[in-house]
């Protein structure tokens, strides 16, 4: 690499939509996505003005291990050593064992040049995609979130490779430094909120608006949208509700989403709604019987991609509720109470193993 570890700190892309987005990289030819649903997804960023582009990447889900600066330039990950104290926190596609060691997912100065890509700087840590979230505050300032267990990695990069007595507040005023942003806009969520990746329960918006997800009122908004539709699949997600409010995960979520609301109210403006939903589905033997049903979490809302174009308006792409249109009209009610336009709403695509739209790409200038 040519490029210093603290060369020209611009910011990240922010996602929360505070900057116009002209292209948005995915890998089409490796995911699970039909040939339908990629042309769905260009012709929805077509719409919006941004070129959905072909990333030409050996793994499915870009947003993971590619990352822009506010320039449209491609940043690179520390090279960090292939040990379990740095990634630990690091998904099983990103960090897959082998041989008993785990081995780094890593995109290298060879690919970006191949693609065209502009080069940035290296970052003194390896953040992944879904576990941060960037995005911009009302008076100008950038800021990133991540979580407790991906500082705590990093930071035992931070002093295997560089400062052996550092504190942690040092490497915060690094990682800060290096981030191009300012240490107290630089947040780590406290560790019992878990390491499930951000982006499957908020949604970062302009001017440090956040949609959290809250769990307790999704039974609320499913009976509300029965009431309109008197549709059987909103019957069937209603059935789903009750049966996982009964389980401890139900228990678990809700105090997690409790504590990240009381993390963030403070300096940013958290609106609490209903984001994520379940469906009960035919549970089958061998031979097609079906035995029973079991819980699918289809249905992810926060997992969507946003931005601002020339005009000042905002556009969102997310993922449809299968089967259930009328679910998908109340999230538009969301993001029209924010200032998004109905018709810069698209659902190109569904939510299928954990992941939606926004765990497929990367935005950039």
């Amino acid at each position: 690499f040519t490029k210093t570890l603290m060369a020209a700190a611009v910011p990240l892309f922010p996602e929360d939509g505070s900057m116009g987005m002209k292209k948005w990289y995915f890998a089409p030819e490796v995911s699970e996505l039909r040939n339908q649903e990629v042309q769905s997804i260009v012709e929805a960023f077509r719409k919006e003005g941004v070129k959905a582009i072909n990333f030409s990447f050996d793994y499915e889900y870009i947003q993971d291990i590619a990352m822009f600066d506010q320039k449209g330039r491609f940043v690179f990950q520390a090279p960090i050593v292939e040990d379990f104290r740095y990634t630990n926190s690091l998904t099983s596609g990103v960090a897959n064992e082998e041989y008993g060691y785990p081995k780094v997912l890593r995109v290298t100065e060879e690919h970006i040049k191949k693609q065209g890509i502009k080069q940035g700087r290296i970052l003194p840590m390896f953040l992944e995609g879904g576990g941060v979230i960037t995005g911009r505050f009302a008076n100008g300032e950038d800021y990133l979130i991540t979580t407790e267990s991906r500082f705590q990695s990093n930071f035992s990069w931070y002093k295997d490779s560089r400062k052996p007595d550092a504190s942690s507040q040092d490497a915060m005023e690094y990682f800060a430094k290096s981030l191009g942003i300012k240490v107290n806009n630089l947040f780590v969520l406290p560790a019992k909120i878990g390491t499930t990746h951000l982006d499957l329960y908020m949604k970062s918006l302009p001017g440090g608006v956040l949609l959290l997800d809250d769990p307790q009122q999704a039974l609320k908004v499913l009976e509300q949208v029965y009431k309109q539709s008197k549709s059987k699949s909103i019957l069937n997600r209603i059935q789903a509700q009750k049966d996982f409010e009964a389980s401890t995960k139900y228990q678990y979520r809700v105090s997690k989403m409790k504590l990240a609301y009381e993390f963030l109210k403070e300096r940013f403006t958290v609106i609490r709604v209903a984001g994520q939903f379940a469906s009960l589905q035919d549970q089958r033997s061998y031979d097609g019987k079906i035995t029973g049903t079991y819980l699918s979490e289809d249905t992810n809302y926060f997992n969507g991609v946003s931005a601002i174009k020339a005009d000042g308006s905002q556009f969102f792409i997310g993922n449809f509720a299968p089967n259930s249109p009328s679910l998908d009209e109340y999230w538009k009610d969301v993001l029209e109470s924010v200032g998004v336009k109905r018709s810069q709403i698209h659902f190109p695509v569904r939510y299928a193993f954990g992941a939606g739209i926004d765990c497929l790409g990367a935005p950039s200038l």
